[in-house]
C-alpha cells in the first residue's frame, strides 16, 4: 500500500527582514579513508507526505558539521546524486536539520503515524525555529515503509511534490533522518527537511560524500550571483591567494587519515565574509 499528498504553505513576508542578517561561508566536511554504510530493515507498507514552507528570516551562524556514515548520510549522497544529474547544486548536511529531520522521524515512529506535526503540535516551521535553523526557506519530505535508502528516494521522486522539494534550486542544505521501530504499521520512517538560510553559502565537498580515499576532491562553492572572489583554506589559518569566484573547484586535503575540513572566504568588493561557527 502507497499514500501521499503534498502541502505547501507559504507565510507573509516579514517586512524589513530581506536581505538582512550577516552572511557567511559555511565550512566542508570529510572524511579521509573508508566508511561503512548501513542499510535498514524489511517492511511491507510504504507512505509518503511532503511540505514545503517559506519563511523570511535574519541568518544566523553555521553550526560545525562531522561526518556521518549510515542510511541517513545515504540518502543525502543519493539526493545530491540526483540533483546533480539535474544540473543543480549538491546541498551541504547541517547539523540543525539533521537533528530536526532525527526528530520528526523518531516523533512518528513512536505514535505509529506519518505527519508534518509533531507531539507537541509544531508544524516544520515552529519546529525548526525552535531547533535554531533561522531559514529563509524550508521543506520537509517524510515518507515510511520503505526498505532502504535507495527505495524512499524513487519513492519520492515518483511523487509529484516530493520530487518537486527535492529539485527545488533555492535550497542548499539537507538534514536526513531514519528509525526502525518494530511493531508499527510501517517499521521504517523517513524524512528529510531542506533549507536555505539568508546569505549563508556552504562548501560541499565531493556531493557530500561522508569519505574519501583520496586527498583530491571537488569542492562545490555557494556564492554563484553575489560572490566575485574567493580563497579557501585546510586549516583556517594557511589561505590560497584570493581567486576569481567559481562555483566549482578542484582541491586537495591535508594528508593522513581522519575528519579533514576546508573553510572558504567569498568576497565582493572590499565586502568580505567568512566561516562562522556556532
Amino acid at each position: 500500500m502507497a499514500i501521499a499528498y503534498d502541502e505547501t504553505v507559504l507565510l507573509a513576508l516579514l517586512p524589513g527582514l530581506c536581505g538582512f542578517g550577516m552572511l557567511t561561508a559555511a565550512l566542508g566536511i570529510v572524511w579521509l579513508g573508508n566508511c561503512r554504510m548501513h542499510r535498514p530493515f524489511p517492511a511491507a507498507l510504504f507512505a509518503l507526505i511532503g511540505l514545503c514552507l517559506l519563511w523570511l528570516f535574519p541568518a544566523s551562524p553555521a553550526a560545525q558539521l562531522s561526518a556521518q556514515t549510515d542510511a541517513r548520510q545515504r540518502v543525502i549522497e543519493l539526493t545530491n546524486q540526483i540533483r546533480v544529474d539535474y544540473n543543480l547544486p549538491p546541498l551541504k548536511r547541517n547539523d540543525t536539520l539533521q537533528a530536526a529531520a532525527d526528530w520528526i522521524a523518531q516523533d512518528n515512529a513512536s505514535r505509529n503515524t506519518l505527519s508534518h506535526t509533531d507531539a507537541l503540535g509544531r508544524n516544520i516551521g515552529a519546529r525548526l525555529t525552535d531547533f535554531g535553523y533561522a531559514y529563509s526557506i524550508v521543506a520537509e519530505n517524510l515518507a515510511a515503509g520503505y526498505i532502504s535508502p535507495e527505495a524512499v528516494l524513487d519513492g519520492w521522486m515518483n511523487s509529484t511534490g516530493h520530487r518537486a522539494n527535492i529539485l527545488r534550486d533555492n535550497i542548499c542544505e539537507i538534514g536526513a533522518g531514519y528509525i526502525y521501530q518494530s511493531g508499527t504499521m510501517y517499521g521504517h520512517f523517513w524524512s528529510q527537511n531542506f533549507g536555505c538560510r539568508w546569505n549563508t553559502y556552504p562548501v560541499v565537498i565531493n556531493n557530500e560524500a561522508a569519505s574519501t580515499t583520496s586527498r583530491e576532491v571537488t569542492l562545490y562553492m555557494y556564492g554563484t550571483g553575489w560572490a566575485e572572489q574567493m580563497r579557501l583554506s585546510n586549516d583556517g589559518h594557511a589561505w590560497t591567494d584570493w581567486m576569481p569566484y567559481t562555483a566549482t573547484i578542484s582541491w586537495t586535503l591535508l594528508p593522513g587519515t581522519g575528519e579533514r575540513a576546508v573553510f572558504a572566504e567569498v568576497r565582493r568588493g572590499t565586502t568580505v565574509y567568512h566561516t562562522n561557527f556556532r
